[in-house]
């Protein structure tokens, strides 16, 4: 990554609860020439810019759908990616006019929303499921656009899953911040303000080995509760901040960060 795009990766990354549109239509990867893969995405801005940066250095026409500014995931559960927008995107943005072959490597994880038969139907081009994660989308064309079995399958690392922390907190630590700074105090804003980084932070690293259905889920939001409680305590202890309005108002960002989150990660 170079200097000039961290501060609209920051801002992409930071923002992707919230739907953020790039222009739709062909994007030049390298320098593709008429033989070149034609891929296609949504055209949510952090996935098109992903997409880039997974493929530097490498030649492909990439076919941006109109998903609403939506990841591919959530856009094509939701009915705002389906084989009516790439047949549009097919349709609309001339590929067919830059390419000798009608082959098109459609997103796994759009699987939810798009009909393959559909769109050879309306087009003629013929379409495959790439690998559900894209880091191994160079190793897929490698191959001669065959995927592994093992890259069927969705992975979640750390980095991917503190970067979704990052994600919940920046919102969730505003508003706690000026709600509780302007009705208890500025400190007591502060300490939940890092209780809430502490437990959401904690709740992400962790999710491999905690359970978030059945039962077991209430067993794990009410640990990352008690810890995020009792860490608050000890810090409004340090800081002479003890008092009923300053628990009452930690006990009530304790629970409700985890009722809040606890509704995204059942989705």
């Amino acid at each position: 990554m170079k200097a000039r795009d961290v501060p609209g990766w920051l801002r992409d990354t930071v923002l992707r609860l919230f739907p953020h549109a790039a222009p739709h239509g062909v994007e030049r990867i390298g320098r593709p020439g008429p033989t070149a893969p034609v891929l296609v995405t949504g055209n949510f801005t952090l996935t098109v810019r992903r997409v880039k940066q997974t493929l530097a250095g490498r030649d492909a026409w990439l076919l941006v759908a109109n998903s609403n500014g939506i990841n591919v995931w959530c856009a094509a559960g939701g009915g705002h990616l389906s084989h009516h927008e790439v047949i549009a995107a097919i349709r609309a943005s001339g590929i067919g006019q830059l390419v000798q072959h009608r082959d098109l490597v459609l997103p796994q994880l759009s699987a939810s929303g798009i009909e393959r038969r559909k769109i050879t139907e309306a087009t003629g081009w013929a379409a495959t499921w790439g690998p559900a994660r894209l880091e191994d989308l160079p190793e897929f064309l490698d191959r001669g656009q065959r995927v592994k079995k093992a890259h069927r399958f969705m992975r979640f690392p750390l980095w991917e899953r503190l970067e979704m922390a990052l994600v919940w907190t920046v919102p969730m630590t505003l508003m706690t911040v000026a709600a509780v700074g302007f009705i208890v105090g500025w400190h007591a804003g502060f300490v939940a303000a890092a209780v809430t980084v502490l437990m959401v932070s904690a709740l992400f690293a962790a999710l491999p080995w905690v359970s978030l259905t059945g039962r077991g889920r209430l067993m794990t939001y009410g640990a990352v509760v008690v810890l995020g409680f009792a860490t608050g305590i000890g810090a409004l202890a340090v800081l002479g901040e003890l008092s009923g309005a300053s628990l009452l108002a930690l006990a009530i960002v304790s629970v409700g960060g985890m009722s809040v989150l606890s509704v995204d990660l059942t989705g």
